[in-house]
This record gives structure tokens, sequence and C-alpha cells, in this order.
């Protein structure tokens, strides 16, 4: 399965080599408390984040919260782009809006196949400020909060759905 093309790969690893991974990153850690009590009452042991960028959420946990067995997966960062394994609960911050639209029915079956338990999910809704380094936008898909939760409705329960004037939050949970 296609998660990613080729070239758009390359255009993200070479986007981070750029800005020296200050670039993405960081964004699950601030909404921790919207997703922690989901993570205790479902007795996760396992995250995956998904999409983790310089990954600062794994840092943070390792500290923090040194009971979770945190993983990273990231497509655009050398070391962090092989295929994950399942995981309880999957934290994806900032990171579906830069999934090519062509292949997000592909993401959104990934996605599904790692969950476990639950999951967290932070979208922007406006385009990115950040220009990747073929000139082009960072975030592929601009997408009112409605339109994320029409497509994630089709593979997951939501719950706590949040619309925000840039972005929207919410809960997942495998459908039965």
């Amino acid at each position: 399965m296609n998660l990613v093309s080729q070239t758009y790969k390359s255009v993200l690893k070479q986007t981070h080599a750029q800005l020296n991974d200050t670039w993405g990153g960081g964004h699950s850690v601030d909404k921790l408390p919207k997703y922690e009590a989901d993570m205790k009452a479902k007795e996760v042991t396992t995250i995956l984040d998904y999409g983790c960028a310089n990954g600062k959420f794994k840092v943070y946990m390792n500290a923090q919260k040194p009971n979770y067995d945190v993983r990273e997966y990231d497509p655009g960062i050398h070391g962090k782009d092989t295929l994950p394994e399942p995981a309880d609960y999957i934290v994806c911050c900032d990171v579906m809006e830069h999934i090519e639209l062509d292949l997000l029915d592909n993401v959104m079956l990934h996605l599904k196949s790692l969950m476990l338990k639950g999951g967290f999910f932070n979208i922007s809704t406006k385009d990115a400020i950040t220009l990747l380094s073929d000139g082009s936008n960072a975030h592929k898909i601009v997408k009112d909060g409605q339109w994320w939760v029409d497509v994630f409705s089709k593979h997951f329960e939501l719950s706590n759905v949040e619309f925000g004037r840039i972005e929207t939050n919410f809960r997942a949970s495998p459908k039965s």
C-alpha cells in the first residue's frame, strides 16, 4: 500500500534537512492533556506518534511519563520511515493535512490497521506558513473540520470533536 509518493517523500526529507529538524513536531506534547485521560482509561501501554517529525513527543514522554512505550513513524525523516507495528494508541498531530490527497484513503486504512485501542488527531484547517523545498505549501489538504470528521467517521468511532478556527481535534476508536 503506497502511503507517500517517492517525489513527495524526497521533498519532505529535503525540507527537514534544510530546516535542521526545526520544522514540525512537538504539537503532540502541547495537546497531551486532551488525550491523556483517554489513554489511562483504555489502559494504553504503547503509543505510536504517527508523523513524529523531530520526535519531541517521544523525548517528552520518555522524560516525564516513562511507563509508555512510544514508537515513531514519519516518512520524511530518515530512520523513522520504516512502517510501524500496531500500537494501543495513535497520536497524530498536525500530520493529516500533509498527506497527498490521492493517497489519503491508503493512509486512513493504514491508520485503521495500526490502532488497537484509540487515538487522538489534531488537524490544521488552514494553509501552512512553511513552504516545502519544492516551493509548495506544506499543507496538501486544506479542508474544514467537518470534512475531516466525515473522512474519519468512515473508519473510526469519533468522540470529543472540537472545531476551532484553525484546527480540529478529536479522539478516535476502532469501529467494531
